[in-house]
């Protein structure tokens, strides 16, 4: 111990940066994970255009207000990969739950 540190304290100062492996585990962890989000974004763009393309063919009035279409394009994919995310976030703490016990 130096200079009157506790040794948790001292233990903790002197541990080592990440090495190499660990960052490129993150850097690919990453990436994998923007990956599985733009095809998410772009299947739930999809949808929601498809959705749009139903809601009009039934009600064509609705398609004249441009700036609704617009905001719902943009707006609503992005909250399905929001709750996509926290869905899975919910099963899989659910099942890791389930693990431990």
């Amino acid at each position: 111990m130096s200079r009157g540190r506790s040794p948790a304290v001292a233990r903790t100062s002197q541990q080592r940066p990440p090495g190499f492996f660990s960052l490129v585990m993150l850097a690919l962890s990453v990436t994998f994970m923007a990956a599985i989000t733009s095809v998410m974004l772009f299947l739930n763009g999809s949808l929601t255009l498809f959705a749009l393309h139903w809601i009009v063919d039934d009600h064509p009035e609705w398609a004249e207000r441009r700036s609704i279409f617009q905001f719902v394009l943009f707006t609503v994919p992005l909250l399905l990969v929001v709750a996509e995310w926290f869905a899975w976030d919910l099963l899989r703490g659910s099942l890791t739950r389930e693990n431990r016990q």
